[in-house]
């Protein structure tokens, strides 16, 4: 379960603010696709480095981790708000028991962290997700896609 508690210095009223954020972590966590879903905007798109998605994208990307890492886990360790912006620390847990890209399962437990930038649109829906899920080299290396020396 996601760990949504709000870090020490940050505003009371961003536990608040964070709400949509956090039940979106708690659903992947459980792997409830279709609440996660729910929780965004109909014209909602979530960033990557490597695409932006839609909610059917969001739903095969997430699909796509589960299978790779079934027991996929987002936890928070930091949590700020500014208006109806929410920035997160979050850091990614699972067992890499999926191949992916070609390469087999390894059966190791991976971890990686990310910035997760979330903008809430006026009726408390997630409209805008910014998030460099693919861009610590860590996870790569851990699936065996880059070698060591090169981290």
């Amino acid at each position: 379960m996601a760990k949504t508690q709000v870090t020490a210095g940050s505003p009371p009223e961003t536990a608040d603010r964070a709400a949509p954020a956090n039940a979106f972590y708690v659903a992947i966590n459980r792997g409830d696709l279709d609440a996660a879903i729910d929780l965004m905007a109909p014209e909602a798109v979530h960033r990557t480095a490597i695409s932006d998605y839609r909610a059917p994208g969001v739903r095969v990307l997430f699909s796509t981790l589960r299978e790779v890492l079934p027991d996929l886990e987002i936890q928070v360790v930091d949590q700020r708000s500014n208006g109806n912006r929410i920035i997160s620390t979050v850091v990614f847990t699972g067992t890499h028991e999926g191949s992916y890209l070609g390469k087999p399962a390894t059966g190791r437990p991976v971890a990686w962290r990310s910035t997760d930038i979330i903008e809430i649109d006026p009726y408390g829906r997630i409209g805008e997700r910014d998030w460099d899920v693919f861009g610590d080299p860590s996870l790569w290396k851990q699936l065996g896609f880059i070698p060591a020396i090169m981290c």
